[in-house]
């Protein structure tokens, strides 16, 4: 209610401007009559004091008349406050028909009533995320804002600094909180799918020459989960117990655990949700049930049925799954076909199988080491959807997969395309006032690593792919043929500057776009991001990018009709203050670092799927 205060002073200012044109117009259009000539300096006295009595009189009375009458009208009519400072609804039920109780607003620890008084006021205090409530300076919240604004000193709004902080409350910056699985930052590494999906053999040797080629080159970088993607495990059965096993003649699960813990790497796998079909008739480990009792009966078409999450055998079975895992050393579970969300493609999903989610996330929540979930693919971000997900697990698929044209691993359209559902996906998170996520974005992996006619990208697009990546705080787990990593490739991968963001800055602030934000489903060629800035508007991550004409222009509105784009903007449109200097760190180009203040205009041009990512800090004096 706090904000709805300065609305307040907006329209106060807004009728004075108002009161006194009028007064001004009335003033102009008078005219001075006299009946016999008159000295000059006589003259000049009679229009002086003219002058000072429309400023002190005609004008102030007028102005405090319509103030008085609009009071009165509020406080003997009991009128409700539009901002909702002195009255609020309660509905008890919601049903046809149902009464609308108001109740009344209390301020100073419950000991003024609005009810029996229309005065009451308090220091007004804003919410800074998880900080402690601050005190604005010289402002008061109360009953009816306008009596309260009347009563306040103003301070704050004479005093930068204040200013500044206010803007920074009220503009939302959102932020990452520790996910369920205890993690504050997003994974980095590599994922076999990419490699399967261009022709690899899977099997454990390919997979440790690529894993070795991690460690190798990337490991001293902050690499260190090696993924398997689906195909490690038999498909169409469990064990004696209905559990997930691995296909021994291509995998030994346990053994390359080992091997990878033994380098400092991590292991990931692949799973969907259900037991087997062919399972029907085996137990839960550990207990009497039969998994045909613990099914819904429902054959998801993945070979599996899906779980009665109401049944307590549901949960034991995943508990005997995540166990299982826990003992061979697995490191990361991604968990594919969650729905809602997930395209059907060609199976037989339910509408709603979130309880798979839950039931894992409480399988891994009893383990004795830490275990990652991730979530797949392009789920929905809806009610109570999401809340399921940010409670449950720690990376959530915003996008498809990047696949690209036979023989590449993706193209630009599809990268386009992720870097969209990532701005609709925040957009989506602010439109809800959320500020902070309990999950990482996994925009999919990341195919910056080969040159282009294995990757599908140019230089240009690869670097814009890492920058957008990094920005968002996503997973950074690589797509590309670690053996085969070209010179432009490993310098993005390991470039100092952009793992410090990726590290220390967006694994806290995720980059939010700042323009074209009213369309929820197209966004611009050209868009500027930010991530941050910090409380004390001290430091910021700020990219420019133009995603050009040469992919998916369906994806923009309006749609674009040139390769180049230019901006212009200053730092203190994104929050920063306007009266400091900051340093600003080029990411890519150590040649191209300034300083500005956050009043200077800053003006370019890109060219097709060009960026500009810079670190923006307070320069110390």
């Amino acid at each position: 209610m706090a904000l709805a205060h300065f609305q307040s002073i907006e329209i106060i200012c807004e009728t004075v401007i108002r009161v006194a044109k009028n007064e001004l117009s009335i003033f102009l259009n008078s005219t001075f009559i006299s009946t016999s000539m008159i000295e000059y300096d006589v003259f000049q006295k009679q229009i002086d004091a003219t002058m000072v009595n429309f400023k002190t009189n005609s004008l102030s009375s007028n102005y405090l008349l319509a103030l008085e009458l609009i009071r009165a009208i509020y406080s003997t009519n009991a009128f409700i406050s539009a901002f909702g400072t002195n009255w609020f609804p309660v509905i008890r039920e919601v049903r046809h028909n149902e009464k609308i109780y108001m109740r009344p607003q209390e301020y100073n620890r419950s000991s003024c009533n609005c009810a029996t008084s229309t005065t009451c006021v308090q220091t007004m205090t804003l919410k800074r995320k998880s900080e402690p409530l601050w005190p604005v300076p010289g402002m008061l919240s109360g009953c009816l804002p306008l009596d309260s604004m009347l009563e306040s000193t103003m301070e704050c709004l004479y005093d930068q600094t204040c200013l500044d902080m206010i803007i920074k409350i009220s503009y939302g910056v959102i932020q990452y909180g520790i996910t369920p699985g205890g993690f504050s930052s997003a994974p980095k590494g590599w994922n076999s799918f990419p490699m399967q999906s261009l022709g690899m053999k899977f099997n454990q040797e390919n997979v440790i020459k690529q894993c070795d080629q991690l460690v190798n080159t990337l490991g001293g970088y902050g690499y260190d989960l090696c993924s398997l993607d689906s195909g490690w495990s038999v498909g169409a059965e469990g064990d004696e117990y209905g559990r997930i096993i691995y296909d021994s003649s291509i995998f030994n699960i346990p053994q390359l655990a080992d091997y990878l813990h033994s380098k400092n790497l991590k292991l990931g796998i692949y799973v969907v949700p259900g037991y087997f079909a062919n399972d029907v008739n085996k137990f839960v480990f550990g207990t009497n049930y039969t998994l045909s009792q613990i099914g819904n009966g429902h054959n998801n078409g993945l070979a599996r049925i899906d779980l009665n999450y109401s049944h307590p055998g549901a949960q034991l079975w995943c508990n005997s799954v995540v166990d299982q895992f826990a003992q061979w050393g697995v490191d990361m579970i991604k968990l594919d076909y969650v729905t809602p969300g997930s395209p059907d493609n060609g199976v037989n999903l339910l509408k709603d199988n979130s309880g798979i989610v839950v039931c894992y996330h409480n399988a891994i929540a009893q383990q004795k080491r830490p275990i990652r979930l991730g979530i797949s693919w392009k789920l929905s971000r809806d009610e109570p959807y999401y809340t399921i997900w940010s409670a449950n697990a720690d990376t959530i698929r915003t996008d498809q997969d990047l696949n690209g044209a036979p023989g590449i691993q993706t193209q630009w359209s599809t990268v386009q395309r992720a870097i969209e559902q990532y701005r609709e996906y925040m957009v989506q998170v602010s439109r809800r006032n959320i500020t902070l996520l309990t999950l990482y974005p996994d925009m999919d992996n990341l195919f910056v690593g080969n040159n282009g006619s294995r990757s599908g990208l140019t230089n240009t697009q690869r670097q814009t792919v890492m920058s957008h990546w990094i920005g968002a705080g996503a997973n950074l787990i690589i797509g590309s043929n670690m053996t085969e990593l070209d010179d432009y490739g490993l310098a993005l991968l390991t470039n100092k500057r952009a793992l410090y963001i990726a590290n220390n800055f967006t694994s806290k602030y995720p980059m939010f776009p700042t323009q074209g934000n009213n369309n929820p489903s197209r966004g611009r060629q050209g868009q500027m991001w930010i991530a941050g800035p910090t409380t004390n508007l001290d430091a910021a991550v700020i990219l420019v990018a133009n995603y050009g004409n040469s992919g998916n222009n369906n994806l923009f509105d309006p749609v674009p009709i040139q390769s180049w784009w230019s901006y212009n903007f200053t730092f203190s449109d994104f929050g920063l203050v306007a009266q400091t200097t900051y340093a600003v760190e080029n990411v890519w180009d150590t040649d191209a670092d300034f300083t500005a203040r956050g009043n200077e205009i800053i003006t370019g041009t890109l060219q097709d799927s060009e960026v500009k990512f810079w670190r923006v800090t307070k320069l110390e004096t």
